[in-house]
């Protein structure tokens, strides 16, 4: 249960002498942008479930009631975010990490964003991971906010197309 996965991780902070601040639950994180080719500003938000803090690193958490498996947490690079699309989750987390940042920088510490899922055998926090690395760095995110922008200027260039899945994206 969520109640459990809290206590492991409250006594995991006490075994490490770390303390966790809770910095919010169901916590908007927005930003707006300009983006190149648009004239009009474009307004990202989300709803992160919890935002924690363990002694100066960052852990934004999305907890799942449905089954979630670590490898759908696990990508190559943050191209293949946006070019799989059985990457929802990956991509989801990872918005909301570039958000959050948007509005409080990148902790020199860490930057960290996964999935409590409560049908997960482990269950335990999972984190996004690309290339294995889970700490989210600026670096990542700016490749991130560059193809995220690329593909909104795409949906709104009248000379590119709609083209249909290959896949369908599952419900989360």
């Amino acid at each position: 249960t969520a109640i459990e996965q809290d206590q492991n991780r409250l006594e995991e902070c006490e075994q490490n002498n770390a303390l966790l601040t809770l910095i919010g639950l169901e916590q908007e994180l927005h930003t707006t942008e300009e983006i190149q080719g648009l004239d009009f500003p474009v307004r990202f938000y989300g709803f992160a479930d919890r935002i924690d803090r363990i002694g100066n690193a960052i852990f934004i958490l999305d907890y799942k009631t449905g089954y979630i498996e670590p490898k759908e947490l696990k990508v190559a690079d943050v191209a293949s975010i946006f070019e799989i699309p059985d990457n929802t989750k990956a991509f989801q987390v990872l918005f909301y990490a570039w958000v959050y940042a948007k509005k409080a920088g990148v902790p020199k510490e860490g930057l960290t964003a996964g999935i409590f899922s409560t049908r997960s055998p482990s269950n335990k926090f999972m984190s996004l991971s690309i290339n294995s690395n889970t700490s989210i760095t600026l670096e990542v995110l700016e490749v991130f906010q560059e193809r995220l922008f690329k593909m909104i200027q795409e949906l709104f260039d009248a000379t590119i197309p709609f083209a249909q899945r290959l896949t369908t994206i599952k419900d989360t």
